[in-house]
This record gives structure tokens, C-alpha cells and sequence, in this order.
């Protein structure tokens, strides 16, 4: 008797050229467990071409993610959507927190109307919705609320100090690579470990309803784990 479990998934990823999400792109090119890859955007990056991708490629290009209900029409069927949409405080408190709340929370409702079981949400070390600063209040808040939208497997991913970002260079962040007690991962690390979950997620639809709080140590030893598979 053949298993009814799918051997391959399609995933929906908003933030695609963030620095992360250029990394769940560049380790999607050639996962052969992945049928389809959408990627809801501003603005395509020319790094994305067809042909190097062995899964299917869908790029939607939208001026501003506002309004994201035209996607429900074109995401039906899609197993995993990824959120790694992020900003810095710096903007304003109005934009900063329509982009690291309200547009995570708004796709992870479409997600659930095209049927995906499976969200994965970029967060961060530390957030907590009580927090006195606004950055940690938010990703605490986003997390909170992203668990009651109802999705069988919610993953929120909480990496410390991203490293060798490719999207910008931030001072801060290169001083404090250099501290020892300071959680840190590789952006590119980061990437795969939030990809392969999904992946994994999608394809074990068996087991009952749960939310994954994955810390930077689960992130490092996840992602330490792929690499050896590899080697």
C-alpha cells in the first residue's frame, strides 16, 4: 500500500529579500523535496533566474503588501508560508510596526485561507510582548498573535545576532559579533534551518496542533545538523 504522505511541498515566502530570506531562496534553488517556490515581493532581484531553480519559480511583485487578498487566489494549495519580514526601529514606530506586525499576521491569514498547515515566523531573541522597548514588545506581540490564527504547526524562530547578513551592514552588529556571550548564527545558517523545518513540517502532517518556540541554540544545532548530513 503506497503512503498518502507527499513527497514534495509548496512554499510561499514574504520578506524574500531580506537577508534572510535571501538565504531560504539561495538553499531552495536545489531542494529537490520543494514542487513550488512563490516568492511575494516589491521588486524581483536579478540574482532569481528560472533556470537555476530545479522546483518551479513564482514571483509576485506588489508595490506594497497593504492589502495582501489578491494573493489568496494564487496561493491555493500552497503547504508552508514564511514570514521574514523585518525592519528597523529607526523608520518610525507607524511603519515599523505595520512591517513586523501587521503584514506577518495579515499573510499568515492568507496562508490559512489557501490551506497551509505550516507558518514559520521569523522572530527574534528576547521578544517579549510586555518588553519596555519597542523592537523586542513587537516581535512579542507578533508571536502572541500568531499563534491564535488556528495553524496546525506554527514555527517561530527566535535567532540571536544574525552574522554575515548580505542585505546591509550594521555597526552594531559587527561589534558585537566579536563578544563571546552574545548569541549569534550565520545568516546563511539561519536560512537553512528555517527552510528545512518547513519542509520537514509540510511534509509530517500527522500529530497534533502545536506552536514551536525554536531558540538560537535549536536554530545552531538544527542548522549544524544539515551541514553534516551534507558532508
Amino acid at each position: 500500500m503506497e503512503s498518502s504522505q507527499p513527497t514534495k511541498v509548496k512554499i510561499a515566502l514574504i520578506g524574500a529579500t531580506g537577508a534572510i530570506g535571501k538565504e531560504i531562496v539561495r538553499h531552495a534553488k536545489k531542494d529537490a523535496r520543494i514542487e513550488e517556490l512563490c516568492l511575494v515581493v516589491r521588486k524581483r532581484l536579478d540574482e532569481w533566474k528560472d533556470e537555476d531553480f530545479t522546483c518551479k519559480l513564482k514571483v509576485i511583485a506588489m508595490d506594497n503588501f497593504d492589502d495582501l487578498s489578491p494573493l489568496r487566489d494564487q496561493l491555493q494549495g500552497y503547504d508552508a508560508f514564511l514570514c521574514t519580514l523585518g525592519t528597523r526601529v529607526k523608520v518610525g514606530e507607524e511603519l515599523f510596526k505595520k512591517v513586523d506586525y501587521e503584514y506577518p499576521l495579515n499573510f499568515g491569514r492568507v496562508g490559512l485561507q489557501c490551506g497551509a498547515q505550516y507558518y514559520g515566523l521569523l522572530s527574534s531573541t528576547g521578544a517579549k510582548a510586555s518588553s519596555w522597548f519597542l523592537y523586542m514588545r513587537t516581535k512579542g506581540e507578533v508571536e502572541r498573535d500568531a499563534a491564535k490564527l488556528g495553524y496546525k504547526h506554527l514555527a517561530i524562530h527566535r535567532p540571536g545576532l544574525l552574522m554575515n547578513r548580505d542585505n546591509d551592514e550594521r555597526i552594531g552588529e559587527k561589534i558585537f559579533s566579536k563578544v563571546p556571550f552574545i548569541s549569534k548564527i550565520e545568516a546563511t545558517d539561519m536560512g537553512l534551518a528555517m527552510l528545512d523545518h518547513a519542509i520537514k513540517g509540510s511534509l509530517n502532517k500527522a500529530g497534533e496542533a502545536k506552536t514551536e518556540i525554536l531558540s538560537n541554540d535549536d536554530l545552531l544545532r538544527f542548522s549544524r545538523g544539515l551541514k553534516d548530513q551534507k558532508l
